[in-house]
């Protein structure tokens, strides 16, 4: 695997992904347009495209993040009191004699787990909710280590909303503290916690946006200025990271196959989001931790959106949208198991994924060699 280089990326590579991914599509597609549903709770299909979405991961060389956690995992001394990169990757690659397989296998593989036994807490399909990830997502889910943070959280989240136990609560909040450690930016997620004490109704979104926007962008500035971490601290040097970048012009003045790409990819989450919430405001005796994920996923979208109109493309906008994607799958399995999301949305859904995921691909492969 540390043979690849970057920009040497052989074309036969991206056209195995291509074709496992129309592949699967075409199964699932067909799937669920059956009479027979029985497939949604079928344990075999589900730890089937468990291990599916894994092989993605393990492999996915086509985004350039891959090189990146390449030097985490074989050199990680380069990034060493830069801020840039949790000490837990630091001092996994190493653990692992920096093979950088086996620590794509331990960081994705737990991620995948993770998902896996989110959609077991939040009693929802783990076969669609997956398919999905993999489908819509698989590209992003692959790329960063935020999918593990992120699943971490989401497990944690699942336990915090238990009501049947104390102690399970305890271990629900301990989970969500933990995911820090994977990811920095798992921090505002915790933020938007609160959100789930608050009525959530088509009266109070308006207000509740309204203090997201006022209340986190005045807190975002004060965090974005520099002047709350000391400097040098690793937070201090994720924030001027990005701001420099943002500064160089590096997430602006992009050209128009740039721009388009990342509309498209985008646009699916607003798909989703949008359509998830055309059901979930109409919906009575909604389970409480069922509630809890949207409403943490409601938050985390218009803080996203907050800094998408504030900001432009910015890390900080795809930061914390991205953060949405594995509720997004689940409460879309969960509104669709009960025929609440209907068989024609969801091929809307897979179909804009597809369109974009070829485009995706074929520019992918204009660029290998």
């Amino acid at each position: 695997m540390e043979d690849l280089q970057l920009g040497y990326i052989p074309r036969w590579i991206c056209l195995m992904y291509w074709g496992a991914y129309s592949l699967i599509f075409i199964f699932f597609f067909f799937q669920f347009q059956r009479k027979k549903r029985n497939y949604i709770n079928n344990t075999f299909y589900a730890i089937a495209i468990s291990l599916v979405l894994a092989l993605f991961c393990f492999f996915y060389c086509l985004d350039t993040d891959f090189f990146n956690y390449m030097m985490v995992a074989t050199a990680p001394e380069q990034y060493e009191g830069l801020g840039t990169v949790e000490e837990f990757y630091l001092w996994l690659g190493p653990a692992l004699n920096g093979d950088y397989l086996l620590f794509r296998i331990v960081v994705w593989g737990l991620a995948v787990v993770m998902t896996y036994l989110a959609c077991i807490l939040f009693n929802t399909s783990r076969y669609v909710s997956i398919m999905l990830i993999l489908i819509v997502f698989f590209n992003l889910f692959c790329y960063g280590r935020i999918s593990l943070a992120m699943s971490v959280f989401w497990v944690g989240l699942a336990f915090l909303t238990k009501s049947n136990g104390k102690w399970l609560n305890t271990i629900g909040f301990v989970i969500i503290m933990s995911s820090l450690v994977l990811h920095r930016s798992t921090a505002i997620a915790i933020a938007c916690l609160s959100i789930m004490f608050l009525p959530l109704n088509k009266k109070s979104e308006l207000v509740i946006s309204l203090l997201v926007i006022i209340l986190g962008g005045g807190v975002a500035f004060w965090v974005l200025s520099g002047e709350v971490f000391s400097a040098g601290s690793d937070l201090a040097g994720r924030v001027d990271s990005y701001n420099t970048q943002i500064e160089g012009g590096q997430w602006g003045g992009l050209n128009i196959v740039g721009l388009f790409f990342r509309v498209a990819q985008y646009f699916l989450f607003y798909v989703i989001f949008l359509m998830i919430r055309n059901k979930m405001v109409k919906q009575k005796n909604v389970p409480s931790n069922i509630m809890a994920l949207y409403k943490v996923t409601w938050v985390l979208t218009v803080a996203a959106t907050a800094f998408l109109v504030g900001l432009g493309f910015t890390p900080y906008f795809y930061r914390v949208i991205n953060m949405t994607l594995i509720p997004l799958c689940i409460l879309m399995a969960y509104l669709f198991c009960l025929k609440l999301i209907s068989k024609k949305q969801m091929k809307v859904v897979l179909l804009l994924a597809l369109v974009f995921h070829f485009l995706h691909f074929y520019s992918t492969y204009t660029h290998c060699v």
